[in-house]
């Protein structure tokens, strides 16, 4: 078992030239070198996503979500 640390970096945009926020996410995980790595990134993914929807309301305050949580590259 060994400990994986990533970290995620976001910005939220009303539009492609308005930065309402940005900022860094950051896990510390347990992770088992046995198991299949695809999986343990999917969890690790989820687990962004969830610190991610907790920002948004606060960050977008009385402005709607156009559908694009977000953009990964």
């Amino acid at each position: 078992m060994q400990i994986m640390y990533a970290d995620l970096n976001y910005y939220i945009y009303q539009e492609p030239s308005k930065q309402l926020d940005s900022g860094t996410l950051s896990i510390n995980k347990q992770m088992f070198i046995q198991a299949r790595h695809d999986i343990q990134l999917k969890n690790l993914y989820s687990e962004f996503l969830n610190q991610l929807s907790e920002i948004l309301p606060s960050s977008v305050p009385d402005r709607k979500i156009n559908g694009e949580l977000c953009k990964l590259i």
